[in-house]
């Protein structure tokens, strides 16, 4: 079963590979990266109990028994995540550009943002709104207004 560096680091390998299409290509794969980013994040917090799950619901489960310090307004975010990408997967295939840009700072960004408070040993790299592509923050400024609210 993975570690949590395994676990850890495949998940800073789905930011990276994010960052380098996010709005660029498919938002319905945006979403969907961020959320099995979001997905290896926590099962690198179970995998410091060995524990391991085989899907989706086995690892809400069992977040859910756990009690740490801010994983229950975590795991609120990252449900509207996996929801976020069934929608996008299986229901309404278009996926509006303000749409990624809000899971990506209110879930994505949160979400590891918390995993990186708990001192695991592994510090997630993720980009603010600010450091990614111009031509994604140019489409937010002139479209989204609470887009400056981020940056």
């Amino acid at each position: 079963m993975p570690t949590l560096v395994e676990h850890s680091e495949h998940c800073q390998h789905n930011i990276d590979f994010l960052a380098s299409f996010l709005l660029e290509h498919s938002n319905d794969w945006a979403i969907t990266v961020m959320f099995y980013t979001a997905v290896h994040a926590m099962e690198a917090v179970l995998s410091l109990e060995n524990v391991h799950c085989q899907n989706h619901q086995s690892r809400k489960s069992k977040l859910e028994k756990r009690d740490i310090d801010g994983l229950k307004e975590t795991l609120r975010l990252y449900k509207s995540l996996e929801r976020k990408a069934l929608d996008s997967r299986y229901t309404n295939y278009k996926i509006f550009d303000w749409e990624v840009h809000r899971a990506y700072k209110d879930l994505l960004r949160e979400i590891i943002g918390w995993f990186n408070t708990r001192k695991y040993g592994y510090n997630m790299q993720i980009k603010s709104c600010d450091q990614m592509d111009d031509k994604w923050l140019s489409k937010y400024r002139s479209k989204d207004p609470e887009c400056n609210k981020c940056h």
